[in-house]
């Protein structure tokens, strides 16, 4: 499993206009570099949620995770995986999961 993208909306630093980030098929590590208060640490943080890493519930997201404390927009981090996860449901029919989005509702 490959990251492919990251898109990132109306978290911590990345305001509602969001952000997408591409990521090179290379096999290499990348490395995350930036100025302080760049974003770098909201970045890894709201990939952890998004992945699962990190344990996200209903109640994970404070004031201080919106942009600007704009609690009326919608907080979304999404990874587009390449190789996708493959789990049973169910039904026990396999299903794919080639995106992994957090959001708060």
């Amino acid at each position: 499993m490959r990251i492919e993208s990251i898109k990132i909306k109306n978290y911590r630093s990345f305001d509602d206009k969001g952000i997408l980030i591409d990521l090179p098929d290379i096999k290499l590590p990348i490395s995350i570099v930036g100025h302080n208060n760049s974003g770098k640490s909201n970045l890894v943080r709201g990939l952890a949620m998004c992945m699962g890493v990190s344990r996200a519930t209903p109640g994970s997201f404070d004031i201080n995770d919106f942009y600007a404390h704009k609690t009326t927009e919608e907080i979304l981090i999404e990874a587009k995986v390449v190789d996708p996860l493959k789990s049973p449901n169910a039904f026990a029919q396999i299903s794919e999961m080639p995106i992994f989005r957090l959001w708060n509702s």
